[in-house]
């Protein structure tokens, strides 16, 4: 009767939130956890690995089996996968409210206190934003089981200070406490923090042995329970850090107090002021506590107020580890406040029970009787009273968040855009929005986030947001957006310099993406300088309904997963401690080149005897490593060359030196991996050049023209009406170092805009050190568009700036080109200008304006035009070699049709520039001339172009099953395969001729890179995934001995714990 009635309570509360009848998927993840129930249940039971998502995964480590068990279920007992998650949520949402029902009668409460204990617990925001708004639905699926495991272990130890039988009490403690451990990893973490001290503390002060022993025969066979579960979550909580280490912003004191907005994680009016007035009550009342209560207040204050600091006292954050994120707190000291209110509210009740009457003097001559029991039964009243009038308040206010039409905009036109799902390609998804509904609406495409961070299988969830490689300039503004997805990981060494976009060739190529798909977070530079690179990518874009619109970026040449090529084969070989991180910082010499898979592929060797199995072409290692394994690498040289980089950084101006060993090559380069990656492309030329990975070619300038530095006064002569509107009639009067210009509109209902033009003595560069100068006066407010023209007849083309001027005084301006952001055609850039035009924009509504403008200037800087020795596309891979000191480089074609402009940063001056940083330019165009702004002409540019001489081709995947992968038509010709997949010692890899079939050996070729060297031909392979080793059996073992265990010791076990002294010390007065 009382379950029936505290459900029909939550079905009440759920259908005013609206959950109850409505199946529609709420909060921010909820489609993520359909998505993922129903690949489980169709992936069953291959679940030992994932390919469709972040570069392959283990699914089992880390999941929360509470959450998927359920709907998996009803989802193979026939329900569709929106109706399963559905029915469980609402089945999870009414266990809830029986589960703090069940902790408050354990800890003590009379009914009308617990019954009202679960209203308080539906009507927090904290919790709806665990599932209608935020979605973490693993957790809500968790939390019902961690109340009833206190609740159990409450009454186990309750009993055992009693002396009462214990046997049902225990064995209900550890099934909780196992179900609990197969939830979300950080309740339960939460939850045995508290509950360790709890049962620590639950034999008295003066007898810390018995709860030392109920501790173990609770947690020890829990351990060997969930073994399995916990070992791998440890083992990648170690190698990678939860991302909720990330993110520390104190919270407001008001979440504790005032209910918040959507999104928000609060409590309500209730919980701080009810813990205070009813702790006041037992202090007035000096209530006495037994020992289960007082351990357990203890331990609730002890995580309360661990809570508190990590929420809100940021100073001392550096002193204690961390459990989860900030704003996280709120909803654990709800927790602890739900477990808090009850047993107070029971230490009163038993208090208040043992006194006959308590008298209450009104007035002088007029007093109140109350017997203990009613007022106990008033106390109650009200503490219920107070608990439902919060409820009725808040809970009409819960409105549910749906994702689902702004999801189905996103699919529908990422479908339309790329096609049918290809397992020969990945697309890499920008934002949560699109990472959460991937699972659900893309079961048979494979996605990448892009991440920097390493590519190996992680229980974390971690979505794009741990530093992306795709973003470039705004990658800082980002922390204006989402808390959890600001890129905090310093990865700089991974990311290239702003404007080389020859890393996104890279890394594209890298995860096998053939379009990476932004949403939201698509502003600023980032899209813009992929939009202005036409030759390297194709950018369209999708509206929406809502604030954004889908942005979906396709490479001109992308690489599929799967390739069979014949690219060199470099190994890298380090005994040094620091290998790993000189692996990662060769990795970073090739993206700053845009040395994809289809030029280098980079082996990470592990021992002396993988240097010789491997079949490279060439080793890079240190001088440490060399000194010490040198004589044992000398048979290399007949092979491959060997390039020795020092292993500490040096003094800057020492060359490369290569010595012939046969008919191979030792180079010393006297300088760090550290060193080349701070030189930024300068250093990875370096690297690429002396080290000789791959052939170069140059192509050189045969004449160049220079330019001096001009300031250019423009005379009131010069100036002509070039362009009006219409409505528009204007005239212009010249005076001594001024022309007047007097606009008159015809049709005040809409703008009126007239133009003028004054066509400059000398070309000028359109670079950031160019510099307009002038000053105007109007008589009404207007628009003055600033621009600057294309000296091509054919095809008009301008670059320009707005401001806003107010009638009244004269104003000045000084305006650098690097605020000219408007293009009238911005993938027919031009590098060199010859007219400049002043456009006024009369609003509506203003018949006539006068408008003077004064003092023009235009101060243009040196620069340099050079003619190539041939044509170059901006397609090809390489680098421009120019003047240190200029300030800027173009690429021009004669008839400045097309023109590629790279601006660079006087902060830090370099002479090597990748042709993927430059923006602009047509995606078809030839350029035969540099333009090089600054400088002072005397140094040549010249351009050198990376060969790919050795052919690739896209061999098609098939997976059978998650965990065995097929490729079937491998082309001859060819040395090896490059998948990008995670690698694991757990891959099995054969090959399959017409004749025989055979293992096959593979290599680490950095992360997500797997090389599969092909000494015979092959016409095809198959890759399976084996979870059957020494650490898997052993884990799957653990729970079998240790059922064992216990039945052998099942009459022992529950009474092990049992204290020393006698059971009536369970009532003392503490």
């Amino acid at each position: 009767m009382d379950i029936a009635t505290i459900c029909a309570a939550g079905l009440a509360i759920a259908a005013v939130v609206g959950l109850l009848q409505d199946s529609t998927p709420f909060g921010d993840d909820a489609l993520h956890y359909i998505g993922e129930t129903r690949a489980l249940t169709a992936n069953f039971p291959f679940l030992a690995w994932d390919p469709h998502a972040f570069a392959g995964y283990v699914p089992t480590i880390g999941l929360s089996w509470l959450t998927y068990l359920p709907p998996s279920l009803l989802l193979r007992m026939g329900l569709d996968a929106l109706s399963s998650f559905h029915l469980a949520f609402v089945c999870e949402f009414l266990l809830y409210g029986v589960s703090v029902y069940y902790f408050a009668r354990s800890a003590g409460s009379d009914k009308i206190v617990s019954f009202s204990i679960p209203i308080l617990a539906w009507s927090t925001n904290a919790y709806w934003n665990l599932t209608v708004w935020g979605g973490a639905y693993d957790r809500a699926f968790t939390i019902p089981m961690m109340f009833f495991s206190f609740g159990t272990t409450y009454r186990y130890v309750s009993q055992l200070n009693s002396g009462i039988r214990v046997v049902r009490y225990y064995w209900l403690s550890l099934l909780s406490w196992t179900l609990l451990f197969l939830g979300d990893v950080f309740v339960a973490s939460a939850a045995a923090c508290l509950g360790i001290i709890f049962l620590l503390l639950s034999g008295g002060r003066h007898d810390l042995a018995s709860g030392l022993k109920r501790t173990g025969v609770i947690f020890l066979p829990l351990a060997g329970l969930a073994v399995w579960q916990v070992v791998p979550v440890v083992l990648q909580a170690i190698l990678f850090a939860p991302f909720r280490n990330q993110y520390t912003v104190p919270n407001d004191l008001s979440l504790l107090f005032l209910p918040g907005n959507v999104w928000v994680s609060t409590l309500n009016l209730v919980y701080v002021p009810g813990v205070l007035g009813i702790g006041a009550l037992c202090l007035l009342t000096r209530v006495r506590m037994s020992l289960t209560q007082g351990a357990f207040l203890v331990a609730l204050s002890v995580m309360g107020a661990y809570w508190f600091v990590m929420g809100w006292v940021p100073s001392l954050w550096q002193y204690l580890p961390r459990l989860m994120a900030t704003y996280n707190s709120v909803e654990n000291l709800g927790w602890i406040f739900l477990m808090a209110l009850p047993i107070m509210l029971g230490m009163l009740r038993n208090q208040l029970g043992t006194v006959d009457r308590f008298v209450f003097h009104i007035r002088s001559n007029s007093k109140l009787s109350v017997s203990g029991r009613r007022l106990t039964v008033l106390l109650g009243a009200f503490t219920m009273l107070f608990i439902v009038g919060n409820a009725i308040i808040l809970i009409p206010t819960i409105k549910t968040v749906n994702w689902g039409p702004l999801s189905d905009q996103l699919n529908a036109a990422l479908d339309s855009s790329l096609g049918a799902p290809s397992n020969d390609y990945r697309i890499s998804l920008q934002n949560r929005v699109l990472t959460r509904s991937f699972f659900f609406y893309q079961p048979d495409r494979f996605d990448t986030g892009g991440r920097a961070a390493l590519l190996d299988p992680d229980p974390f969830f971690n979505s794009w947001y741990m530093t992306d490689v795709f973003y470039k300039n705004d990658l800082g503004s980002i922390d204006t957006v989402y808390i959890d997805d600001r890129p905090v990981a310093n990865v700089s060494s991974l990311i290239e310099s702003p404007s080389n976009f020859g890393g996104e060739k890279f890394w594209l190529d890298w995860y096998g993406v053939n379009a990476a798909v932004f949403y939201d977070y698509s502003f600023d530079q980032t899209l813009g300088n992929y939009s202005a690179r036409p030759s390297l990518f194709s950018v369209v874009e999708r509206p929406t309904t809502y604030a954004a619109p889908e942005i979906i970026v396709k490479p001109a040449s992308p690489s599929a997963i799967l390739v069979a090529t014949n690219a060199t084969i470099i190994g890298f070989y380090s005994a040094a401690r620091n290998s790993q991180d000189e692996y990662r910082s060769l990795i970073s010499l090739l993206s700053e080149m845009g040395l994809g898979s289809r030029f280098v592929i980079p082996l990470y060797l592990q021992s002396i005897a993988d240097v010789f199995a491997s079949p490279i072409q060439l080793l890079v290692t240190d001088s440490f490593t060399y000194s010490e394994k040198g004589p044992e690498m000398q048979t290399l040289f007949q092979t491959a060359d060997i390039v020795v980089l020092s292993s500490m950084d040096v003094q800057p101006g020492l060359s490369t030196t290569a010595q012939p060993m046969g008919n191979r090559l030792l180079v010393d380069m006297p300088v760090s991996l550290s060193q080349l990656v701070n030189g930024r492309e300068e250093g990875a030329y370096y690297f690429a050049r002396s080290a000789l990975i791959l052939p170069i070619t140059s192509i050189n300038t045969t004449t160049s023209a220079y330019y001096p530095p001009e300031t250019m006064i423009l005379s009131p002569n010069t100036w002509s009406a070039s362009y009006r509107t219409s409505n528009a009639e204007g005239s212009l009067q010249t005076q001594q170092n001024s022309v007047t210009l007097n606009v008159t509109s015809s049709d005040t209902t809409r703008n009126a805009q007239f133009n003028i033009q004054s066509y400059l003595p000398s070309r000028v560069p359109l670079s950031n050190d160019l510099l307009v100068s002038f000053s105007v006066q109007t008589t009404a407010n207007i628009t003055l568009g600033v621009s600057f023209s294309s000296t091509l007849v054919c095809c008009q083309n301008y670059v320009a700036i707005d401001q806003q001027i107010s009638s009244g005084r004269s104003v000045d301006f000084q305006i650098p080109f690097s605020r000219f952001y408007k293009w009238y055609n911005s993938s027919a850039m031009f590098g060199v200008a010859r007219d400049l035009t002043f456009s006024v924009d009369l609003p509506s509504g203003n018949p006539n304006v006068v408008v003077q403008i004064a003092n023009v200037s235009v101060a243009s800087p040196a620069y340099t035009i050079s003619t190539l020795a041939e044509p170059l596309s901006l397609s090809s891979d390489g680098v421009l070699e120019h003047d240190t000191t200029a300030i800027g480089v173009g690429l021009l074609n004669r008839s400045n049709s097309s023109t590629t402009i790279l601006n660079l940063s006087g902060d830090e001056p370099r002479n090597i520039s990748t042709l993927a940083s430059f923006s602009g330019g047509e995606a078809s165009e030839q350029y035969d001339e540099v333009l090089t702004i600054g400088g002072n002409g005397l140094t040549a540019p010249s351009v050198a172009l990376f060969l790919q001489e050795s052919p690739y081709s896209t061999v098609h995947e098939e997976w059978t099953n998650n965990e065995n992968m097929v490729a079937q038509s491998i082309p001859q010709g060819f040395r090896g395969l490059l998948w990008k997949e995670t690698y694991s010692p757990l891959w099995k890899i054969g090959s399959e001729s017409n004749l025989t079939r055979s293992q096959l050996n593979y290599y680490y070729a950095g992360p997500g890179m797997i090389y599969v060297p092909m000494a015979n031909y092959a016409t095809g392979i198959n890759a399976s995934i084996s979870s059957t080793g020494f650490q898997s059996l052993a884990l799957a073992s653990a729970p079998v001995f240790t059922i064992a265990a216990l039945a052998v010791l099942r009459n022992r076990l529950p009474v092990f714990g049992s204290r020393k002294q006698e059971p009536a010390a369970e009532v003392e007065k503490h």
